[in-house]
């Protein structure tokens, strides 16, 4: 196994945990918004329904996918788009745009349709364009970091990224996707009848959403603090 392979296989195992933390806060707040518990809400309709549109196996499924295809990005910007190694140190800033573009601009298909924004959104409306933007600066925000922790060193993801990032930026990596999310829910906030998902949840789900992201920045945050403890 290469090293890129191994790093890969570590990365794919903290974001799959970190998914799975995220979906556990939000199947958390749907059971706190309707009083009933975690176990209870599948006996209030409306409580299911958001279930079922923000928890179901397939968004699962799809997020696995979009991990899968960040690494695959993150490899070939590592590689160059022809398969030479490109010394990305030593690379203007220009080129290194250049290459990463092509790169969104090949894969982006895919991977917003992995997203799911774009399952849950009316792609008639007339603020949907700004909403696929936002998904391709999320997109695009998580490939450099990803390229950084494939062709780190270390045995563990603590050591990749310790190997990778100084603590700052590390935080910053993580500032630019939480900017890019917070701008996609005030968006959602201010125009809900882009989401197409039954009206009268509408509202609910922002909340959740909302909610679900600061319990997420709190988690990573924290994630940082921990991988950085007693190594500053």
């Amino acid at each position: 196994m290469s090293s890129i392979e191994k790093n890969s296989k570590i990365i794919k195992e903290e974001l799959v945990t970190q998914m799975n933390i995220g979906l556990g806060n939000v199947s958390r707040l749907i059971g706190r918004m309707f009083g009933n518990g975690v176990t209870g809400f599948f006996l209030n309709p409306v409580a299911k329904l958001i279930y079922n549109i923000m928890l179901s196996d397939d968004i699962k499924k799809k997020t696995k996918n979009q991990i899968d295809i960040i690494l695959e990005c993150a490899n070939l910007y590592h590689l160059g788009l022809n398969g030479g190694s490109i010394d990305y140190r030593n690379t203007p800033k220009s080129e290194k745009e250049r290459v990463l573009n092509e790169i969104i601009d090949k894969y982006f298909e895919v991977y917003r349709k992995n997203d799911q924004s774009f399952h849950h959104c009316k792609k008639s409306h007339k603020i949907y364009p700004e909403i696929e933007r936002i998904m391709k600066e999320v997109f695009k925000s998580r490939i450099e970091p990803a390229k950084q922790l494939l062709t780190s060193t270390g045995e563990t993801y603590d050591e990749l990224t310790r190997n990778a990032f100084t603590k700052e930026e590390a935080i910053a990596n993580v500032d630019r996707e939480f900017r890019a999310t917070e701008d996609l829910l005030a968006l959602l906030k201010k125009h809900m009848d882009v989401m197409d998902v039954p009206s009268f949840v509408r509202k609910k789900i922002v909340k959740i959403m909302i909610d679900a992201l600061e319990l997420t920045k709190k988690q990573i945050y924290g994630r940082i603090d921990e991988i950085y403890s007693n190594y500053s």
